[in-house]
């Protein structure tokens, strides 16, 4: 009798113990096939079918396992739109976005956002309001947990406030953009 108990304990010990690692060993498959079909789309389908690639971003959405592979993807819908040169549409999509990333607190992905919709309000020419998203992803990235994040965020924002500089037409700005950088490092 004692030796079955010992059994069964040691049973439960070792369910126990094994359940943690598989159900993580089942989440880490899940992401990495997310991550495989994302790629997919960004890379092999955006560029030959953006139609197809929009349609299978939107299913990749709808399937998303958590928050943040439903704002990866439905950013890359997006990003897909802004290729398209249907700016307008990428800019409604992104804004749609930025209330999840905002709940979610993923800093990353909305600094990255903030970027994204930076840089589509400076193509289509409203320079204020794309400077004003810039600055609020100047902003969510100091909340970043790494800070070499944080320094390749403010080069590309460097980059990007050179390009507002180029069409604004104001090449001495150059001094004041790497203040900016420099503030950050």
């Amino acid at each position: 009798m004692i030796f079955i108990k010992k059994i069964n304990i040691l049973f439960f010990f070792t369910f126990l113990f094994i359940l943690p690692f598989s159900t993580f060993s089942q989440i880490e498959n899940q992401s990495q096939k997310f991550d495989s079909i994302y790629y997919h789309i960004a890379i092999n389908v955006s560029s030959a079918n953006p139609v197809k690639a929009i349609h299978l971003a939107d299913s990749l959405s709808l399937y998303a396992a958590n928050k943040q592979q439903k704002i990866k993807s439905l950013m890359l819908i997006a990003d897909i739109l802004a290729k398209q040169e249907k700016r307008g549409e990428a800019i409604i999509k992104a804004l749609s976005v930025l209330e999840i990333v905002k709940e979610a607190k993923e800093y990353v992905l909305l600094a990255r956002n903030y970027g994204f919709l930076a840089t589509q309000y400076r193509m289509i020419g409203f320079l204020d309001k794309g400077k004003s998203f810039l600055n609020e992803g100047i902003k969510v990235s100091g909340l970043f947990s790494n800070k070499k994040q944080v320094v390749n965020y403010i080069a590309m924002c460097n980059q990007e406030l050179a390009e507002f500089a180029l069409v604004e037409k104001d090449y001495k700005k150059n001094d004041r953009i790497s203040a900016v950088g420099n503030a950050y490092v």
